[in-house]
């Protein structure tokens, strides 16, 4: 009778309990996790859109690195219309794995973007020291506007991100360039 009751307790417990959602390795954890702590990036943020210009200029430091997770700190100052303003440091925790998106339909009555890709590879001078990289240049063109982004990626630096450019044309024109400036990798 006992051990009726206990398959009838698991057999209950295991249908009870909801189906584990697959887990998938995190991109930015994965750019972090060959280096130690003390791995650090500096990227230099700048966006035109009309007669503005923006500048924030990020450093991103390796705090902690286990199987599970990354802790990184980020401290940001920003320049804006001749005023500079610092951001205290935050504290960030990079998980190594997340559970798998479930991926939505596409939306009825939506005009579908065009994309065209390209991809190669060069070497970019940082700080010094040269880099290989891998490119990606995307332009997408929906509801007349024109997106041309091109990023340059490399695992030789923390965080993978090296450089990225990007125009936005048509109704409003905006111009974005992300450069990494300095990096150290421990």
């Amino acid at each position: 009778m006992l051990k009726k009751t206990l398959l009838v307790v698991a057999l209950l417990a295991a249908t009870a309990i909801p189906a584990l959602a697959e887990k998938i390795d995190n991109p930015e954890y994965l750019s972090w996790k060959t280096f130690k702590p003390g791995a650090m990036v500096k990227v230099e943020h700048v966006t035109k859109m009309a007669d503005t210009e923006t500048k924030t200029v990020t450093t991103t430091t390796l705090k902690k690195l286990t199987d599970a997770k990354a802790v990184v700190t980020t401290q940001t100052t920003m320049f804006v219309m001749g005023n500079t303003v610092e951001q205290p440091a935050q504290d960030r925790e990079i998980p190594a794995t997340f559970d798998k998106p479930e991926m939505p339909g596409e939306p009825e009555g939506v005009e579908k973007p065009d994309i065209e890709m390209e991809e190669g590879e060069e070497t970019l001078t940082v700080g010094g020291k040269e880099v290989a990289c891998k490119w990606v240049k995307s332009t997408v063109k929906a509801v007349g506007t024109t997106v041309v982004a091109t990023s340059w990626n490399s695992d030789a630096v923390p965080g993978g991100l090296v450089k990225m450019e990007s125009t936005t044309s048509g109704a409003m024109k905006v111009e974005t360039r992300m450069t990494v400036t300095e990096f150290k990798t421990e």
